[in-house]
């Protein structure tokens, strides 16, 4: 045998012993199954001692005030808009006026003030078309805006204008008060007026004097155009969104909307100012149309279709009572 055969021989064999080897420890590294402590078993006694039956009783471990912690940070953030402002206190908010923010809340007066603006852009286009029967639509799209811009100067919590609320009701009131006839002087008010609300809901500063947060609702909107906004909200929107349960659930967050403006409107309506104000009956029906705008609220934020129809029922009743003894 030559001596290069044994060489080729003596591969052949280191490569079955290795490959063998190999194979061996393979297989003795199979996984052994994870031994685990069996999970502890409580009985009747034992249990009760480590847990409460009822945490939130009346005698229960969470009973009382929260205890301090010392190691806690106190962060404060500042308002990103510098439109919006938080007081150190809703009460002093609150004393400039009504506590609006138990029935209109801040998204609502923001989506409502950008709802008007696109009307605005609309009706305020051509002097023509003004003149017709645009400056009647207007008087009542500016007659809101003041009364939102009022509100916002007022406002016992944080929303977006608060600071420009004052300049801004002043403002949209003036025109307001100049669109009771479709003159050219009116529509160039209008349109003016147009633009500072584009400069306001593009986050733009308005020119004007500010005036008192505290709202003389003499000289903020008439009853007129107040009323007719509240029978589209009503006789229209509402009653359509709340024809049915699955429209109804369908429309939520407009039903929201509008039923919170409704509450609203209802307030200022009583407010020291407005025409009638101050008589006990006419009060008693703008409380009532209150109450069932804010059931209305309630229905939503629980999806009670019956609650918010019955409540419907509730506004249109003290509707038609009042304006058997009171007009517009």
């Amino acid at each position: 045998m030559t001596e290069l055969v044994k060489k080729k021989i003596d591969i052949v064999i280191l490569v079955v012993v290795f490959s063998t080897t190999a194979l061996l420890v393979g297989q003795g590294r199979v996984k052994q199954p994870v031994r685990r402590a069996k999970p502890p078993a409580f009985d009747q006694a034992t249990a009760s001692s480590y847990f409460f039956a009822d945490i939130f009783s009346q005698d229960g471990p969470l009973v009382g005030e929260r205890p301090a912690n010392p190691n806690a940070i106190q962060i404060v953030k500042t308002p990103k808009n510098p439109d919006s402002q938080r007081s150190s206190s809703s009460n002093d908010d609150s004393a400039f006026g009504y506590s609006w923010s138990k029935v209109i809340s801040s998204v609502t007066i923001e989506d409502e003030v950008k709802a008007i603006k696109a009307l605005i852009d609309v009706d305020v286009q051509r002097p023509g078309a003004f003149k017709g029967r645009g400056y009647l639509k207007c008087r009542t799209h500016f007659s809101e805006l003041a009364m939102l811009f009022a509100i916002v100067g007022e406002y016992d919590a944080e929303v977006r204008w608060k600071e420009q609320g004052p300049a801004a009701r002043d403002g949209f009131a003036r025109t307001a008060a100049n669109c009771k006839v479709g003159s050219t002087q009116a529509f160039n008010d209008a349109r003016l007026r147009k633009e500072e609300l584009a400069d306001l809901v593009g986050g733009q500063r308005i020119s004007g004097k500010a005036g008192e947060r505290k709202a003389n609702w003499q000289n903020v909107c008439d009853r007129a155009p107040l009323m007719q906004r509240l029978e589209i909200g009503v006789r229209e929107r509402l009653a359509e969104w709340t024809s049915s349960e699955s429209v109804f659930k369908k429309q939520l967050p407009r039903v929201l909307h509008e039923a919170e403006l409704t509450a609203t409107i209802a307030v200022v309506l009583s407010q020291e100012g407005i025409e009638d104000a101050g008589d006990e009956e006419y009060d008693a029906f703008a409380e009532r149309m209150k109450e069932a705008a804010l059931e209305i609220v309630d229905g939503v934020k629980l999806k009670n279709y019956d609650q918010a129809r019955h409540a419907i029922g509730a506004i249109n009743k003290a509707c038609d009572e009042c304006h058997e003894s009171y007009r517009a």
